[in-house]
């Protein structure tokens, strides 16, 4: 132990005598009821006294700490776990856990719930309490280093995070070995009681904002909040409106999912209707695991899925076989695609899929290492798209300026290469930016798309800005309705605004 905490020699052999006592918790505790007992007389035979402790499961200690209807009687939970074989634990659990200003402290303010993890079995038992208490697992930063540790809990204020809402309950590390080391006596009780202080402020702060109701303070009825909660995610709608929404999901309301973790999965699984869930929004640089696919396969309405930034190489042909619903595929990316080593995505798109979109910042010009038969010959003719969007919208598309073979439509040709590809392609719909309007009215291409395209119907262009005053843009826009109603009286050509 460090050596500023002064002690004279009686006070080390008291030490020694002290702990020659069993420890805490026995090697197998399968009763918490039973562990904190004899945790409780194991400190007062030790240290003559001791905080008082919630007797009961770790669930049972947060319900009894926020239960009163008087929002002063409610108190924050901390949680106290001990290891007999640290070195710190001696002076901590006398001087200061133990001493009669922290006891007099917590008995006022706090639910205290100890735990033991001398032995390896009684971690494990912390760790799977833990899990079924706040629907995630105990924090890696608070399994590593010495002990003793204290952490506080208290309710979730969903409206002042970003975080996934998977627990109604908070935590806060207050006391970790660390404090401890280099510190005199003294100094450790008021480094102790300030956090626990601060702590408790915290929490006080909090049940005041949980008094906080959004439908009453902005005078919105739910029915409202629930419009406005169906343009959101349910993650961004939880934080938003508190998991109060989710008691909505009886009516017909359907949500998107976005990134979920394991725990948010189960909390959405337990306390809402899996089947409002329609679509997810995952992240496609990274591998989901079988055991995360698996839950989220729970989710079995799910119609639509977004991948954002998907990586070339990514197997998305396994999400076919967790969500057998699943019709609409939409792949967002930062930045330019590169159409040939894309290939190996649109190769694997399966049956069920009969919209396809893409959103990017444009595509790579091609002539660097391909040219148009090139490329066509990379594609595997797919059968079952029946809708294709391409979203540049929200980009500039500078590779049209950078073609190696100075062909301003290289992008353009490149795109309805791959369109061609969809044997079965009846909507072909883009968004663009009305400076690259020009590219898109070549009519040559346009002419191409239908002789080879024999079932498309409708071909929409979406543009930021209205061209109604542009005459020049009109005149191209008409030849091309004209030209293309010559192939097939029933084909349409239209451009919008958005």
């Amino acid at each position: 132990m460090d050596e500023n905490i002064a002690e004279d020699d009686d006070h080390v052999i008291d030490y020694n005598r002290q702990f020659s006592n069993s420890t805490p918790f026995p090697p197998r505790c399968e009763n918490e009821v039973d562990g904190i007992l004899a945790l409780s007389k194991c400190f007062k035979e030790r240290y003559e006294d001791c905080p008082v402790f919630s007797e009961g499961s770790l669930q049972n200690a947060c319900k009894e700490a926020f239960s009163s209807i008087a929002i002063q009687e409610r108190r924050p939970v901390l949680v106290y776990i001990h290891n007999d074989e640290s070195e710190l634990r001696k002076k901590f659990c006398k001087d200061t856990f133990c001493s009669e200003k922290i006891i007099n402290y917590l008995l006022d303010n706090y639910i205290v719930w100890p735990w033991d993890i001398t032995f390896q079995w009684n971690k494990n038992k912390l760790i799977k309490y833990w899990e079924e208490t706040f629907s995630t697992e105990f924090l890696d930063e608070f399994l590593i280093g010495e002990w003793p540790l204290m952490i506080g809990i208290m309710r979730r204020f969903e409206f002042k995070t970003d975080e996934f809402i998977t627990s109604k309950y908070q935590f806060k590390s207050l006391l970790k070995s660390d404090d401890l080391v280099g510190k005199q006596k003294p100094t450790i009780c008021e480094i102790a009681l300030s956090e626990l202080r601060n702590f408790k402020r915290l929490c006080d702060e909090n049940e005041q904002d949980l008094l906080f109701d959004f439908s009453a303070t902005t005078r919105l009825c739910w029915e409202i909040i629930l419009e406005i909660a169906q343009y959101l995610s349910l993650n961004d709608a939880i934080s938003a409106f508190s998991t109060n929404i989710l008691s909505l999901f009886n009516g017909g309301s359907k949500f998107q999912l976005s990134n979920p973790n394991i725990p948010f999965i189960k909390m959405i699984l337990s306390r809402s209707d899996p089947t409002k869930i329609i679509s997810l929004q995952l992240d496609g640089d990274r591998i989901w695991s079988e055991k995360e696919l698996i839950l989220l396969s729970s989710f079995e309405k799910v119609i639509s899925m977004t991948l954002l930034n998907l990586t070339y190489s990514n197997k998305i042909c396994q999400y076919g076989q967790y969500f057998p619903e699943l019709t609409c595929l939409s792949l967002c990316y930062d930045n330019e695609i590169n159409l040939s080593a894309f290939s190996s995505v649109f190769n694997q798109l399966w049956e069920k899929i009969r919209r396809f979109e893409i959103r990017c910042a444009g595509t790579l010009c091609i002539h660097y290492d391909y040219d148009i038969s090139r490329l066509m010959n990379l594609y595997k003719t797919n059968f079952s798209v029946k809708y294709f969007l391409f979203d540049i919208g929200q980009f500039s598309w500078t590779s049209m300026n950078t073609c190696y073979g100075n062909d301003p439509s290289c992008c353009f040709k490149s795109i309805t290469t791959v369109i061609k590809k969809m044997f079965n392609i009846q909507y072909v719909h883009f968004i663009i930016h009305k400076y690259d309007i020009e590219i898109f009215l070549h009519i040559n291409q346009w002419e191409n798309l239908v002789n080879d395209c024999s079932r498309l119907k409708n071909i929409k262009i979406q543009t930021s800005e209205s061209i109604v005053q542009d005459e020049k843009l009109k005149r191209k826009v008409c030849n091309i309705q004209t030209a293309l109603y010559v192939i097939r009286h029933t084909i349409k050509f239209q451009i919008c605004t958005l």
